[in-house]
């Protein structure tokens, strides 16, 4: 899904994929993710698409770099997760950087 930020108008979206365990693996995120960046970008006028993700998830991390996504740094215990605090990545890619 993409998220448009209130406060930016269509300049900046919020990339989220949940692909369902049994369908991993088949390049359904990348090419999800491929498209919405295809129509934030091209049809919606996004200036720039971001992500966040849990350090652990090495899968997200693969799609995100395969969308030319770059690390922009780790927000520390910044979701709630239960009980408990749980860091996040911080992914970003430009329309400027976007292939």
């Amino acid at each position: 899904s993409l998220a448009f930020d209130p406060e930016e108008g269509a300049q900046k979206a919020k990339l989220s994929l949940w692909i369902r365990p049994e369908l991993q693996g088949r390049g359904l995120g990348s090419e999800a993710g491929r498209l919405a960046l295809e129509a934030a970008f091209k049809s919606l006028g996004a200036r720039k698409v971001f992500a966040r993700i849990d350090p652990a998830n090495r899968s997200g991390r693969k799609v995100l770099q395969k969308l030319a996504f770059r690390y922009e740094g780790c927000l520390r215990q910044d979701k709630r997760l239960g009980s408990r605090r749980v860091d996040q990545e911080c992914w970003g890619v430009l329309r400027s950087e976007w292939k």
